[in-house]
């Protein structure tokens, strides 16, 4: 195949060159290969704002376990409470 590339490009000379040029620069376009910066800037800003709020929601999850562990804590203080309450009435 190589061989055949080459036999392309001395055939046709300069033409043949600038064809295979423009053809690879086609494909790497088309294949996602080749960007222009403005796009890879954009594709660079939307990471990092996706990194960003991804931060934000683990520091909120964080928070929230928190709140979930007390009040699971001060339930359980309470559900003794009320069975301590619960006995004595029947006791009497």
């Amino acid at each position: 195949m190589e061989a055949q590339i080459w036999g392309f490009l001395t055939e046709w000379g300069d033409r043949g060159l600038f064809v295979a040029i423009v053809t690879i620069i086609f494909w790497m376009i088309a294949s996602g290969r080749l960007v222009t910066r403005r796009e890879r800037d954009a594709i660079e800003r939307d990471r990092d704002y996706w990194r960003e709020a991804h931060t934000i929601s683990e520091g909120t999850r964080g928070i929230m376990a928190q709140q979930i562990e007390k009040l699971v804590a001060s339930s359980e203080v309470t559900n003794q409470v009320v069975q301590s309450l619960k006995r004595a009435v029947d006791v009497e």
